[in-house]
């Protein structure tokens, strides 16, 4: 889902992304700062990917 979403940011965002992928493989609270920072960014970008996120954070917690 993150690939198909991030076709639509623009190109610095893009790429970001695309390099920062494992902060939305990590549980939220296990995040540094930055990358926390980084999260959020792209999760304000897209409602989807947000959405995304939260049911993977739920399905780790189960």
């Amino acid at each position: 889902m993150r690939r198909r979403i991030q076709q639509d940011f623009h190109d610095y965002d893009r790429k970001k992304c695309k390099r920062m992928k494992h902060v939305f493989h990590k549980a939220k609270d296990r995040l540094k700062v930055d990358e926390l920072g980084h999260l959020e960014r792209y999760l304000n970008l897209s409602t989807e990917l947000r959405e995304a996120y939260e049911l993977g954070s739920i399905s780790r917690m189960v």
